[in-house]
């Protein structure tokens, strides 16, 4: 049975080493959104973590009390920390609370080439205006381009 719960086994045999989390430095640019709508995220605001195993890549997240400025649309990014780019789709659910209150799922999404996560609510509607109301927390696996 593997003793790693990231996919590859290691043993007292083995010269595998497992990967360890690591924090991106923060940069308020890293944080966008689609149209001009504002994604305000500030560096307390944002606890986001990564591991690199091979080609692939775990990226968790938790923005807390951060900020949309109108006017609205429909996505917000994060970018793939490490420079890195996916190199195939892949779609999870997340987390969302927004003023209201709002509590939903919604979609972590990456696409094959892409440089960025997008968030978006599962209905796909606008993101509501907030300042440090919203909530958004979330973890993506996918592979990355060698």
């Amino acid at each position: 049975m593997p003793e790693s719960s990231f996919g590859v086994g290691y043993g007292s045999g083995s010269s595998y080493t497992p990967p360890v989390w690591e924090a991106p430095t923060f940069a308020a640019g890293d944080y966008t959104a689609s149209g001009t709508m504002a994604f305000n995220v500030d560096a307390a605001d944002a606890n986001v973590f990564y591991k690199i195993d091979g080609t692939t890549m775990r990226v968790s997240f938790r923005l807390g009390t951060v900020s949309i400025v109108a006017p609205l649309s429909a996505s917000l990014y994060i970018k793939i920390p490490a420079n890195k780019v996916a190199n195939r789709a892949m779609a999870v659910p997340i987390w969302t609370a927004q003023p209201g209150p709002v509590h939903e799922v919604g979609y972590a999404h990456v696409g094959a080439g892409d440089n960025r996560i997008r968030l978006s609510r599962l209905a796909e509607g606008n993101w509501i205006a907030s300042v440090n109301q919203t909530y958004i927390f979330g973890q993506i696996e996918f592979e990355i381009q060698a």
